[in-house]
């Protein structure tokens, strides 16, 4: 009984903890890092439609009539 308080400060309860520790912040970096490229990547599919369309129509691939029809029809 009196070695209690002793169980989680030796090498194994300290592992434990720090392991545990590890994996929360590496799931919360990760999280973060997932709900930002999805907020912020939200534009950027928008934009590459718009971009590749532009850049057909420059090239003279498509007609200005072909350039509305699509971009209409994507939005």
């Amino acid at each position: 009984m009196m070695n209690w308080m002793d169980y989680c400060s030796g090498i194994q309860g300290g592992g434990w903890m720090m392991g545990a520790m590890f994996v929360f912040w590496t799931l919360l970096l990760v999280t973060g890092f997932y709900l930002l490229r999805s907020f912020t990547g939200k534009t950027n599919k928008h934009n590459s439609y718009e971009n590749i369309l532009k850049m057909r129509l420059a090239s003279g691939e498509i007609s200005e009539e072909e350039y509305d029809r699509l971009k209409n029809k994507l939005k």
